[in-house]
């Protein structure tokens, strides 16, 4: 259940929940930026700030944004480890910075 709350909070832009507007991550707004160091650590500090923000489960580790082969293409690893028991865990997301064509 904790992953699949990280998944949310990365998937959820803020303004998308009626009932929580401050809600999410906000990645969306990196669409059409350049593949660069400035974009990935704006990518970093916004997953940082979100998951520390509404995930009180974990407890943050690490945060990774590399670049692939692929230029459109970032992913995201997040290293946490849960409060409850310190069961640390990796949670890779992809995430494209354009649109498929």
């Amino acid at each position: 259940k904790v992953r699949q709350a990280v998944f949310t909070i990365l998937d959820t832009d803020p303004g998308e929940r009626v009932m929580r507007p401050e809600f999410g991550c906000g990645l969306r707004r990196h669409l059409m930026a350049p593949n660069n160091p400035a974009t990935r650590a704006g990518i970093a500090r916004d997953i940082t700030q979100a998951l520390t923000r509404w995930e009180p489960r974990i407890r943050l580790l690490d945060v990774q944004v590399s670049p692939t082969d692929d230029r459109s293409l970032v992913l995201i690893e997040i290293h946490y480890a849960q409060v409850l028991d310190a069961r640390q865990d990796v949670l890779v997301y992809p995430f494209y910075l354009e649109q498929e064509r």
